[in-house]
């Protein structure tokens, strides 16, 4: 229940950091929009990091280090939580 918020927010990014990385023809077809939705999406979950707490924000803080789990573009926009925290 707690982490509830946090995962409504996170998994649509994910899902579509996913899709537009792994299928180009999504990517093709969504274009600029697809690209908008993605930055508004990592902007909502990196400010909603920095409101949610210190937990949160080191969650953010070790999420942007491992790109082998993580999109690339969700580690770029959470990189800003070890400079601006």
């Amino acid at each position: 229940l707690l982490f509830l918020p946090l995962m409504s927010i996170s998994l649509p990014t994910l899902a579509l950091t996913l899709c537009e990385e792994h299928s180009k023809a999504f990517a093709a077809a969504l274009g600029w929009l697809g690209d908008w939705m993605r930055s508004a999406w990592l902007t909502v979950l990196r400010l909603s990091l920095e409101r949610s707490g210190a937990a949160f924000i080191k969650w953010g803080q070790w999420a942007a280090t491992r790109p082998d789990i993580f999109p690339r573009a969700m580690c770029t926009a959470l990189h800003s939580l070890h400079d601006a925290v």
